[in-house]
């Protein structure tokens, strides 16, 4: 492990902290240093930190349209780590949001790295168990109500 003490100029830490509003791991992930290492460069110029009420209001708006989300999360079956890595926040943010936008949660312990994920059969999605994914089902079931409808009228 290295020792050496990597210096990032004060005048881009200021730029990107302050005029483009970044996270220090935003930042760290952008330089390829770590989180601590942008940490001790600004304290070293003395470059302030925002409060947590500035931290917090950036973060706590819902970027993208919910089902843009429930795509990224249920279709794509992305990682909350993932999901937040694209939409510029934490994994843990990205829970807030699913619970705020009332996305059902994927059931605990399924792995989107199985070799062997189980499809819809109709429009070819990941799903959790094999079947139809929820979409596919409940066109199925409206379709079976209108098929049992129109037997009654006839």
């Amino acid at each position: 492990m290295s020792t050496e003490r990597i210096d990032i100029g004060e005048d881009l830490l200021w730029r990107l902290y302050w005029d483009e509003e970044l996270s220090l791991r935003a930042i760290a992930r952008r330089l390829g240093v770590s989180p601590a290492c942008v940490l001790r460069n600004m304290r070293l110029y003395d470059i302030p930190r925002r409060s947590a009420r500035e931290t917090a209001g950036g973060v706590t708006r819902l970027t993208v349209p919910v089902s843009e989300l429930a795509r990224l999360y249920h279709q794509e079956k992305l990682p909350l780590r993932l999901i937040g890595e694209r939409l510029g926040c934490a994994g843990e943010t990205v829970r807030m949001y699913l619970v705020r936008a009332l996305i059902p949660r994927r059931r605990h312990g399924w792995c989107q790295h199985r070799t062997s994920a189980p499809r819809c059969p109709r429009c070819g999605l990941l799903v959790e168990e094999p079947g139809l994914c929820e979409i596919c089902w409940e066109e199925e079931r409206v379709n079976r109500e209108k098929r049992s409808m129109e037997e009654v009228s006839a």
